[in-house]
C-alpha cells in the first residue's frame, strides 16, 4: 500500500501530520493536546545541559524540534532522522520545517550511514553521556520494523564511544608509565614496517583464547607449514602442549596480561610484538626479539615515520590480525575466536586466571547473535562490538582470504567458515623458511628518543608554569567581577586569553599526555558542580563557570607535578643503555 501524507491542524493550532500507513491511520502528535504532548516528551528527557545533544527519529511537522529548540544550549545539535525518505519529501516541498531546514544547529538525515556519520561529528567520549534520543509520538508505531535498524546502528555506534572513553579513563596513568618504561625497546627494536610482506601468501593462524580454542589446538602440533601468531592467553596451553608460536603479541599494560604469561615468557625465543601499551614487565623478561609499532606521533619521528600502528580494534586478536595482513600473509585463519559465550563459558578451559563461566563473565546487557552454524549465541557488548571491528578490518583487505576455523561462537562476517583440519589439509601443505630479522643490525635510535622527551618534558613544566600563573590571575579575576570593578575585568580577561593559548600551544606539545589530559578534563566537564543547566540563574552559572575554569587550572598543576618525576626518571635510564 502506498503510504499517504496529509497536513492538518491540531486542536490547539499546531500543524500536524496524518499518515495512512498499512491500513493504520496516525497523526504523528497529538490531535487535541499538541503543545502538552511535545512538553511532556522534553520533560522527560530530564535536566537539560549544555553537553546535551539529540537525535530525533520522525520529521513530524517539526513541533516537538522547535520546542527543542527554545530548551536546548545553543551549542547543543539536533540530528533529526526520518526513515520514510517520500514522507521527508512531503513535508519539504509543502515546506512545513523550512524554518529548520538551514539551522547550523539542526541535521536532517534519512540514511543509517548517514546517521551514523552525523553522529560521530557531534557526539563523543567526552559528551556521550549527555546524548538523548527522542521519538516524535506514535512514530514507533508507524515505523517499527524500519526503525529495529536504526536503533541497533546507534546503540553499537554508542556502545563503541563508551567503550574508548571507559578503556581511556581506566588505563590513562597506567599507559603513560608504560610508555616510558618501553622506551629503551624502541631504542633498538625492529619497525614493524620491516616485516612488510616477508611472509608473502603464507598461511597464518591466528591464535585466540576462545572456549572452542581446546576443539583444535592439538592440531597446530603437526603441521608446522604455517605461521602461528598467539596473544598472551594462549600462550600457557601452547607452550604445555610444545606448540612453538612464530610471533607473540601482547598490547595490554595491565597486571592481569603479564599474569597470564610470566611463567612461560621468559623461555619464549619467538619475537614479541609490542607497542607502547604492551607490558613493560612483559617486555623486560622476554629475551627475544622486539617488533615494535607504536600510534604516537614522537615515536614515528624518532623512526622517520617509517613505523606503523597496530592499533586497528580493542584486542590483541585485531592487532594480530593486522600485522599478519602487513606480513602479506594469505590465508588468515582464526581458531580460538569465538566473541561470545560458547557453552556459557569465556574463554578456553585450562585458563585458571579467570572465571570460565557466565557468573564471571555474563551480564544483564548481554545480547544474542548468530553463530556459524545460524544459531543464536550469547555475548557481551565488549565482545560484540570486538566482532564489528574485526569484520571492519577484514573489509579493509578484500584480497586475502580470511577463514574463521574456531568450530564454534560468533558468525564473522568476511570469513569463510571451516573445520581447522579441513583448512590444514587444503592451505598448509607446503614447508617454508621462517626468518626474522634479528640478525640484521639495528640503528641505536637512543638520543633521538631522548631529545623527543627532553621536549615533551620542557613544555610539561611550562605547562605546570601558565597554569600556576593563570590560577592567580584568576582569583584576582573573580575577586574584581564581585566587586563590580569592570574598568580592570578587560585587562585580567585579556592576560587570561594570553596564558589559555600558550597553554592550549604547551598542551600540544605534551602528545603523550592526550588520554591523560582526556582523563583529566573529562571528569572536570561531567562534574555535576560544574554542569549548567538550562534552568540555572545568572549568578549560578557565572559561579559554575569560575570554579570550573580554576578547576582546570589547578587540575592542570597537579597533573604536570604527578608525572614530571617519572619523566626525568625514565631519561635518565635510558641514557644509562
Amino acid at each position: 500500500m502506498i503510504n499517504c501524507y496529509t497536513l492538518d491542524k491540531t486542536k490547539d493550532n499546531y500543524n500536524i501530520l496524518k499518515i495512512n500507513k498499512d491500513d493504520k491511520k496516525l497523526y504523528l502528535g497529538s490531535k487535541y493536546k499538541e503543545n502538552e504532548e511535545v512538553n511532556k516528551i522534553i520533560e522527560n528527557q530530564g535536566i537539560i545541559t549544555e553537553n546535551t545533544n539529540y537525535i530525533v527519529f520522525g520529521i513530524g511537522t517539526g513541533n516537538l524540534v522547535r520546542e527543542l529548540i527554545k530548551r536546548k544550549d545553543k551549542n547543543s545539535k539536533i540530528i533529526i532522522v526520518e526513515v520514510d525518505e517520500k514522507l521527508l519529501e512531503f513535508i519539504i516541498e509543502n515546506k512545513a520545517v523550512e524554518d529548520l531546514i538551514n539551522r547550523s544547529d539542526i541535521i536532517i538525515t534519512s540514511k543509517v550511514n548517514d546517521m551514523l556519520d552525523n553522529a560521530g561529528k557531534v557526539i563523543n567520549e567526552m559528551n556521550v553521556e549527555f546524548f538523548r534520543m527522542i521519538e516524535t509520538t506514535n512514530y514507533a508505531k508507524l515505523y517499527s520494523k524500519q526503525l529495529t535498524e536504526y536503533f541497533s546502528a546507534i546503540k553499537e555506534f554508542i556502545v563503541k564511544v563508551c567503550i574508548e572513553r571507559n578503556t581511556i579513563k581506566m588505563f590513562s596513568l597506567e599507559w603513560y608509565n608504560t610508555l616510558l618504561e618501553n622506551m629503551k625497546f624502541y631504542a633498538y627494536g625492529k619497525s614493524i614496517l620491516e616485516y612488510k610482506d616477508k611472509y608473502k601468501d603464507r598461511p597464518a593462524i591466528i591464535v585466540s583464547a576462545g572456549p572452542s580454542l581446546n576443539k583444535n589446538i592439538d592440531l597446530l602440533k603437526s603441521n608446522t607449514n604455517n605461521l602461528i601468531i598467539t596473544g598472551g592467553r594462549p600462550l600457557k596451553a601452547l607452550c604445555e602442549k610444545n606448540i612453538k608460536p612464530d610471533f607473540l603479541t601482547i598490547v595490554d599494560s595491565s597486571e592481569a596480561s603479564f599474569d597470564i604469561v610470566k611463567d612461560w615468557i621468559e623461555n619464549i625465543k619467538c619475537p614479541l610484538v609490542m607497542n607502547e601499551t604492551t607490558s613493560s614487565q612483559a617486555t623486560k623478561i622476554h629475551k627475544g626479539e622486539k617488533i615494535v609499532a607504536t600510534r604516537n606521533k614522537f615515536i614515528k619521528r624518532v623512526f622517520d615515520n617509517k613505523i606503523d600502528t597496530i592499533d586497528y580494534g580493542g584486542s590483541v586478536a585485531h592487532s594480530m590480525t593486522y600485522f599478519a595482513m602487513e606480513m602479506g600473509c594469505n590465508p588468515i585463519i582464526f581458531i580460538g575466536q569465538d566473541l561470545a559465550f560458547t557453552n556459557n563459558k569465556g574463554h578456553a578451559d585450562g585458563i585458571e586466571q579467570f572465571e570460565n563461566n557466565l557468573d564471571g563473565y555474563g551480564r544483564a546487557e548481554d545480547i544474542y547473535i548468530d553463530d556459524i552454524y545460524g544459531e543464536k549465541v550469547r555475548t557481551s557488548l565488549v565482545l560484540n562490538n570486538f566482532r564489528l571491528q574485526l569484520e571492519t578490518l577484514i573489509k579493509l583487505r578484500e584480497n586475502i582470504t580470511f577463514i574463521n576455523a574456531t568450530e564454534g561462537g560468533a558468525n564473522i562476517n568476511g570469513t569463510i567458515v571451516m573445520k581447522l583440519e579441513e583448512v590444514l589439509e587444503k592451505y598448509c601443505l607446503n614447508d617454508f623458511n621462517k626468518v626474522t630479522l634479528k640478525e640484521s643490525i639495528s640503528e641505536n635510535r637512543t638520543g633521538k628518543i631522548v631529545k623527543e622527551l627532553e621536549n615533551i618534558l620542557s613544555s610539561m613544566k611550562e605547562c605546570k608554569k601558565i597554569a600556576k600563573e593563570a590560577i592567580k590571575i584568576f582569583k584576582e579575576y573573580k575577586n574584581t567581577y564581585y566587586l563590580n570593578k569592570n574598568e580592570k575585568l578587560n585587562s585580567l580577561n585579556n592576560k587570561l586569553n594570553k596564558l589559555d593559548l600558550k597553554l592550549k600551544k604547551s598542551y600540544a606539545d605534551t602528545e603523550i599526555l592526550n588520554d591523560l589530559v582526556f582523563d583529566a578534563m573529562y571528569t572536570i566537564n561531567n562534574n555535576k558542580k560544574y554542569l549548567i543547566n538550562l534552568t540555572d540563574s545568572k549568578s549560578e552559572i557565572v559561579k559554575k563557570k569560575f570554579d570550573k575554569n580554576e578547576d582546570i587550572y589547578v587540575v592542570t598543576v597537579e597533573l604536570m607535578e604527578m608525572i614530571i618525576p617519572k619523566m626525568e626518571e625514565e631519561i635518565k635510564k635510558i641514557l644509562m643503555i
